[in-house]
Formats: C-alpha cells, structure tokens, sequence
C-alpha cells in the first residue's frame, strides 16, 4: 500500500506541474495572438483612414456610436 500511496503523490505533483505550466504558457500564447491581431486590423484601419484623407483632404468625424456625423 505504499508503494501505491507514494505513487498517487508523485503523478499528483506531476499532474500538477503540468497543468500551472500549461496554463501559463496557452496564457502567454494566447495573448500574443490576440495582440498580434488587434494590432493587424488597427493597422489597416489606419491605412484605409490614411488614404481617405489623402483622397479626400479631410477626415470624416463620426460620433459616439460610429456612425458618420456628416
């Protein structure tokens, strides 16, 4: 019986040890993508509002909801 009891102990600690770094490496990964893709379509936001100002010579104003104010 103690061998067994020894054995729960150590596939317990494992267990454990694998689930804290799992986590905090699909956190860190996780969050990576995320800002990676935020970053992606702000940057093509700017190029589209970039290139209408040039086309246009103003920028458009939009109010609180996103809506075009003019």
């Amino acid at each position: 019986m103690k061998l067994f009891t020894r054995y729960n102990r150590i596939v317990l600690l494992v267990m454990v040890f694998v689930f804290l770094l799992s986590s905090i490496v699909y956190y860190f990964l996780l969050n990576y993508i995320l800002i990676q893709e935020v970053d992606e379509v702000l940057n093509h936001r700017k190029t589209r509002m970039e290139r209408y100002a040039l086309q246009t010579g103003h920028l458009t104003v939009f109010d609180r909801m996103g809506r075009s104010a003019g």
